[in-house]
């Protein structure tokens, strides 16, 4: 049975669970994998709502918010939600973003920001479905 939860230690939680659903998420890209200081430092952060989706002991899913202060709110970015490809199809993400908006109202966010692929088909259904609006405009990113 999958269980949905939020992670606030990184105690129970396989690096490896972590890197699989980050490769299958960043497949067309060759992003390094990510350290257990990377684990660590998000699942203890504060400023972070970090979902994970288990089925006994493995992360088969997971979702993460982070939290900006800015001046009159705070926002939240939504990134890296992700379904292991052996667990799609069962729900998983509905639960996963449920858990996410959930958790951002209670921590008083304003607005929820999340970007997502056009051949991501089946996640963009799912955020419309959740009340999240396509919006119009530019993304742009600086790689170092």
């Amino acid at each position: 049975m999958v269980t949905v939860e939020r992670i606030t230690s990184s105690a129970g939680v396989k690096l490896t669970d972590i890197n699989e659903l980050l490769s299958q998420l960043h497949s067309e890209r060759s992003d390094p994998s990510a350290p257990q200081t990377d684990l660590d430092t998000i699942a203890s952060d504060k400023k972070a709502i970090f979902v994970v989706a288990k089925d006994g002991g493995k992360v088969v899913g997971m979702a993460t918010t982070y939290l900006v202060a800015k001046f009159g709110k705070t926002i939240g970015y939504v990134e890296d939600v992700v379904v292991n490809e052996t667990h799609r199809g069962q729900g998983i993400g509905t639960k996963l973003m449920e858990r996410i908006v959930s958790e951002a109202k209670d921590a008083g966010v304003y607005y929820l920001y999340l970007t997502s692929r056009d051949g991501r088909t089946a996640a963009n259904s799912l955020y419309q479905k959740l009340g999240f609006e396509k919006r119009e405009t530019n993304n742009y990113r600086l790689k170092f």
